[in-house]
């Protein structure tokens, strides 16, 4: 059975990756900085069940200094639809769910391929909750 959301199409926007000078040392995977996610989600106009989330992972300087062997910063842009049968509700929960989760799975993967050939070797990034994400975005709102 095909799931609902389908991820039709992606690519990446902007990528830039930037070791970090080999003095710095690396703590241990539990003191890891978390990067910064940030996500747009746009319907397209034309179609109901088609849209657009806009993914955005960031660990500046700030955040890598002393805990990462990396600063990174990548855009990724996914266009997800839905067959014509499925509710708004069940559209709204999913697109702003899996849609980021989606997208974060696949940069967790270029994240690491850009860094695989870097001076500290291929770099994970950590996995997220983005339930626990969408409820403190909901939250907020």
């Amino acid at each position: 059975m095909r799931a609902r959301l389908q991820l039709d199409s992606y690519w990446v926007a902007e990528l830039h990756v930037k070791a970090r000078p080999e003095t710095v040392e690396q703590r241990p995977l539990f003191e890891e900085r978390l990067p910064r996610v940030s996500c747009e989600v746009l319907q397209a106009q034309e179609n109901e069940q088609v849209y657009r989330v806009d993914l955005r992972v960031v660990a500046g300087p700030k955040a890598a200094a002393g805990a990462l062997p990396y600063e990174y910063r990548l855009k990724m842009t996914g266009i997800f639809s839905f067959p014509p049968d499925t509710p708004t509700e069940v559209q709204q929960y999913l697109i702003n769910v899996s849609g980021p989760a989606m997208l974060y799975g696949l940069a967790r993967g270029v994240i690491a391929q850009a860094t695989a050939l870097g001076p500290r070797g291929a770099y994970l990034l950590p996995s997220l909750n983005f339930v626990h994400m969408m409820e403190s975005k909901g939250a907020e709102d």
